[in-house]
């Protein structure tokens, strides 16, 4: 008989035999659960794209710190720039101080001409370093203003570059699906980062060679000398230096036109209107406004003023459009706008732009400032009156502003009515040996608005120009005599000159006087 024990211990385990064949354990699979050696294919994509995103990383990080070492030493080029430009100034500073000093030296020592001599020598010298070291330190500003925005680019650069990092890290913590749209972007802006980056350090930071400098320098000094034709040298050779020097081409412009007409800035008047000198001149100077500042008002104007006697009405009120939009506060551009809008035909437009310029010259007092703004608008005017399509308007508003003029002076307004009781007798109108004499017996009212201006033309039928030092406004009372003997120091001498006798603003007396026979130039 067997017992239970004895059925136990001859019935063999599965643990001993192992399942029969074709037989399963009891444990059911899901249906949706992956093969083991799928998990580990997982396993094995995401090792690998963590390591691709941490060279990823490694290669940004190496390019931010690469472009934050260029924008340390950008910022350190900029420091230095301004140490430089505050030595310069006050270089040139201290020159100018020297020079103007010798320069009252030299005018006590008419007895000793030896020391007389060498203290203008010495003065000019020392003109010459100041000259030079205020071009210096205008180059190093543009170099300090370069290097600063180089500097505040790569700080730019740095920011997104950061938003790159910021993506590819990202990448990490996000779920599989999302991984490569998030970080694509931070691998395209890395790239946008590297390229922006070479784009801003190949740009460069303008400098300007010590030779240029020196150069133009010397080319501004011939020029004040008056000797155009060694300026011109000088600023060759200064754009032979460094062809993007502004300055250099400003200057060479201006003494191309110079040389033609050595008295245009002193008086107005051309003697060399031809294209070809006028078209070298503008030539140069958009040259120096493509490369130099934004800001050259001084180029911009001169091209309004030569488009204006080409005559070029249009590209003169052009050119003026945009210097007054450089500077809206400047008189004399608003009445040189006034005469290309006259030189046009817009009358509206040329009262409008006179009645601007007028209202800021109200706000100054009577000086040789508003004189010579004066002169300057009344010379303008002259030109339009021969060169323009509407002469009787440009005379109008020519006579308009010497009786505004007047009216300034005299601080209140006119009376034309006085102008019937004045007379004028002129004994005396004669030029010879470089002076203009006059002698004019008149005969006002008492407190009577006199304006005498003297006008010249430097040649026959051209235009005439007024300079500031030709022309008196005063209050007169009575039976009183104008007797003068004026030096006329011009380059080339006029050959005619006109005087206007103004009573309360109105013409009572026109004189015309001969000047040279002929056109008669000295050295400077």
């Amino acid at each position: 008989m067997t017992t239970a024990s004895d059925h136990h211990e001859t019935i063999p385990t599965i643990a001993e035999h192992g399942m029969p064949d074709g037989a399963t354990s009891g444990r059911i699979q899901p249906a949706d659960e992956e093969p083991a050696d799928d998990g580990e294919h997982d396993d094995e994509t995401t090792s690998h794209f963590k390591k691709s995103v941490a060279m990823l990383l490694a290669a940004l990080a190496i390019l931010g710190g690469a472009i934050a070492v260029l924008e340390t030493f950008a910022s350190t080029s900029e420091s230095r720039a301004a140490r430089e430009t505050t030595r310069t100034a006050v270089s040139g500073l201290a020159a100018q101080v020297d020079a103007n000093a010798l320069q009252r030296v030299s005018a006590e020592l008419a007895a000793t001409p030896e020391l007389r001599e060498r203290a203008q020598a010495e003065t000019a010298a020392l003109r010459l370093e100041a000259t030079a070291q205020d071009l210096r330190r205008s180059a190093l500003t543009e170099t300090r203003i370069g290097w600063n925005s180089r500097a505040s680019q790569f700080g730019t650069v740095v920011t997104v570059l950061a938003i790159a990092v910021f993506l590819a890290g990202f990448a990490l913590v996000v779920h599989t699906r999302i991984r490569i749209p998030v970080v694509v972007p931070g691998i395209l802006l890395g790239l946008v980062c590297a390229g922006w980056a070479v784009h801003i350090h190949l740009r460069g930071v303008p400098e300007t060679a010590d030779a240029s400098i020196d150069a133009t320098a010397a080319g501004l000094m011939a020029m004040e000398r008056g000797d155009y034709a060694e300026a011109g040298a000088s600023f060759d050779d200064a754009i032979r230096f460094d062809d993007d020097y502004a300055p250099a081409y400003e200057g060479r412009g201006v003494s191309t036109f110079l040389e033609a007409n050595p008295d245009f800035f002193a008086v107005g008047s051309v003697l060399d209107d031809s294209e070809s000198v006028r078209a070298s001149a503008q030539a140069d100077l958009e040259r120096a406004l493509d490369v130099g500042p934004d800001h050259n008002l001084y180029a911009q104007t001169l091209i309004g003023v030569l488009d204006l006697y080409g005559p070029d009405p249009a590209a003169a009120t052009g050119a003026l459009d945009q210097a007054l939009r450089l500077d809206p506060s400047a008189p004399e551009l608003w009445f040189a706008h006034a005469a290309a809008r006259t030189a046009a035909g817009d009358i509206d437009a040329a009262e409008s732009s006179l009645a601007s310029g007028l209202d800021l010259l109200d706000q100054r007092r009577p000086s040789d400032s508003t004189r010579q703004l004066a002169a300057e608008a009344v010379t303008s005017f002259e030109w339009v009156r021969v060169f323009g399509t509407d002469p009787e308007s440009a005379t109008r508003l020519a006579r308009r502003i010497v009786s505004l003029e007047a009216s300034f002076v005299a601080g209140r307004e006119l009376r034309p009515e006085r102008a019937d009781a004045a007379t004028f007798v002129v004994d005396r109108a004669s030029f010879g040996d470089g002076r203009l004499d006059l002698d004019v017996r008149l005969d006002v009212s008492d407190d009577t608005v006199l304006s005498a201006l003297v006008y010249e033309r430097a040649v026959p039928d051209g235009p005439w120009a007024q300079s500031p030092e030709l022309g008196l406004v005063t209050i007169v009372a009575g039976a009183e005599r104008i007797d003068e003997s004026i030096v006329v120091d011009r380059a080339c001498l006029p050959v005619e000159f006109r005087l206007d006798l103004h009573a309360e603003g109105v013409v009572v007396e026109q004189v015309l006087v001969e000047g040279a026979p002929e056109r008669t130039c000295v050295d400077t």
